[in-house]
């Protein structure tokens, strides 16, 4: 597991060296032009991603097919990956009016 995600931090960190930074992205007069403009397709990728840790979080417990025991360890992890997400949608949506800032930048005349 720590292979793995080494792997995928220096890939990641990389990847976005090789890509820099977003040019305007925290200019007062273009911040709105880097807002989500697809909010399903955000939903969608949210909702993917959800699933397949389900099946991860529960497969590498042994799954329900490797016995009694593989099948409360898959529980279990079910059970901690549903309660994780949810606490996170909540901590989410408590926070999101918080850390949103308004620029301005979105008035009728622009």
């Amino acid at each position: 597991s720590g292979v793995v995600h080494a792997l995928g931090g220096c890939a990641a960190l990389v990847g976005a060296v090789a890509a820099g930074p977003r040019t305007g992205r925290f200019d007062p007069k273009t911040v709105a032009d880097f807002s989500p403009h697809n909010v399903p397709q955000v939903l969608s990728g949210t909702m993917l991603l959800w699933v397949a840790w389900f099946a991860f979080n529960m497969g590498s417990g042994g799954g329900p097919l490797a016995g009694r025991g593989g099948a409360a360890t898959a529980a279990g992890a079910a059970t901690a990956t549903a309660l994780s997400s949810a606490c996170a949608g909540v901590v989410g949506g408590l926070l999101a009016p918080a850390l949103r800032r308004d620029t301005g930048s979105r008035s009728a005349s622009a």
